[in-house]
């Protein structure tokens, strides 16, 4: 999120939404495994796969800014139990 979309946090509050500001992609929690996202980029992220909502074609526009509504599906990894050798 950056300065140019502040004033999209008290209308999504206003709407009912759960809205959580992040300062970068980072600090996105694990936890749902689900979540949708405001942005004015698509993020990289190695946790999770995100997926347009709006169309990459036809932005939004928000004070003449382009924003996109992304959905991120967490990673689910596995673990790989290794045999010990005796």
């Amino acid at each position: 999120k950056g300065p140019h979309i502040l004033g999209l946090y008290g209308p999504c509050i206003y709407l009912g939404a759960k809205v959580k500001k992040v300062r970068n992609i980072a600090s996105i929690p694990d936890t749902p495994d689900s979540i949708y996202m405001i942005a004015t980029q698509f993020p990289v992220s190695t946790k999770r796969i995100w997926e347009y909502v709006t169309p990459k074609e036809k932005p939004l526009v928000y004070k003449k800014t382009k924003l996109f509504i992304l959905k991120g599906k967490r990673v689910k990894t596995e673990r790989i139990n290794k045999k010990e050798n005796s």
